[in-house]
């Protein structure tokens, strides 16, 4: 295989320059890292985690599957779409790792190549999820045929100010997580992949979207890794219930304009919806899949710092006006599922001891002794 000449790389590098120029090198994130300038902060990272159920996983899938878009695009368009949702930026510019083996002479040389390439993927107001979809898979194609075109010279060209010791281009990052979380090392021997501890991030807001197979169907998984100074950590859980919202509508909702909040995705109406939805939030701000309907938050391991987060999740992702209070006196899974299913001008009915603040107190005390025993 020739090695390209300078001529034909810098006809690359005018042709990415194009088609990237004039979009935004700034992203309106959910959060505010803590500092004076970005320059003093950290590298120290955090992850946070949520998943969609099986059936809205099924379907949005299938609608991404329908305009030809794989898992990564799929995360394009969520990621997008709900970056465009919480400001008045319509044009992004993304960042993925590619692994750069495509190249005949790689294919045997041991060692990590690893190179980032930028997309470009915009919306207009009356934009569907299904248009997105397109759009995400058209920008991903071109970013993937131009792989191999040095970063460093599309950033001289577009962002020539640029501090190197940051993203030139963007602050956000996606990549496809399909590593196996257990791989098979040896016949009858499995491994378990272990996070990074301490996490390291150069990116303000990576998302990482991954496909699990689990006993009852496929599930969506969506990451987020940011930074661990941020000023308000339940901002970032709030962003990433937003992108769950989005993969509920696109699953659900294909044809409707992405800017247009359904609130259809999710039907309080209905029992089991309703329990899912506050079950799945319970799993993440507790960061556990150990969740039991009638077990009240203290005693899952919950604390009052967590209770705040999870009134402004469970606020955010229902679009009812909760109050601390009320998810203190109703303690449990299914009776946070019940508030929900009320009005939030009829009055409540006075709780059980076991689902109100004696249970919850009683709870944290039994966990203390629990603790200062082992």
């Amino acid at each position: 295989v020739a090695t390209p000449s300078a001529q034909d790389v810098a006809a690359q590098v005018e042709e990415v320059v194009e088609r990237l120029r004039g979009a935004p090198t700034e992203v309106p994130l959910p959060f505010e890292r803590s500092g004076a300038a970005k320059e003093e902060t950290s590298l120290l990272g955090t992850t946070i985690t949520t998943g969609l159920d099986p059936e809205r996983t099924a379907g949005a899938l299938a609608v991404a599957s329908e305009e030809g878009c794989t898992t990564f695009m799929l995360g394009v368009a969520l990621l997008a779409g709900t970056l465009a949702r919480r400001s008045t930026q319509r044009d992004f510019l993304i960042a993925f790792a590619w692994p750069g083996r495509d190249h005949p002479d790689a294919a045997d040389v041991i060692g990590m190549f690893i190179t980032t390439v930028v997309l470009r993927v915009s919306l207009e107001p009356d934009t569907t999820w299904r248009e997105l979809l397109g759009n995400a898979r058209i920008s991903s194609m071109e970013a993937f045929m131009d792989s191999d075109v040095p970063l460093d010279a599309i950033s001289a060209r577009l962002n020539p100010d640029r501090n190197a010791l940051w993203p030139p281009l963007t602050p956000v990052l996606l990549n496809l997580d399909d590593a196996p979380h257990a791989p098979v090392l040896a016949p009858g021997v499995t491994g378990r992949l272990r996070p990074l501890d301490p996490l390291y991030i150069k990116y303000d807001l990576a998302l990482f979207v991954r496909v699990e197979d689990g006993a009852d169907g496929r599930r969506l998984e969506l990451s987020l890794d940011y930074p661990a100074d941020v000023d308000d950590h339940s901002t970032v859980s709030a962003f990433l219930s937003d992108l769950r919202r989005s993969a509920a509508d696109l699953a659900t909702s294909p044809e409707e304009t992405v800017l247009e909040q359904s609130m259809d995705a999710i039907d309080l109406d209905d029992p089991a919806q309703r329990l899912d939805l506050v079950r799945s939030i319970w799993q993440e701000v507790l960061q556990s899949d150990d969740i039991e309907d009638d077990v009240s938050f203290f005693e899952s391991g919950g604390d009052s710092l967590l209770l705040v987060v999870l009134v402004e999740r469970l606020s955010q992702a229902s679009g009812r006006m909760l109050r601390t209070v009320d998810l203190f006196r109703s303690a449990t899974v299914s009776g946070q599922a019940d508030l929900l299913a009320a009005p939030s001008t009829e009055p409540r009915k006075a709780p059980s001891p076991a689902d109100g603040r004696l249970g919850m107190l009683d709870a944290a005390r039994n966990r203390r002794a629990t603790e200062e025993a082992v």
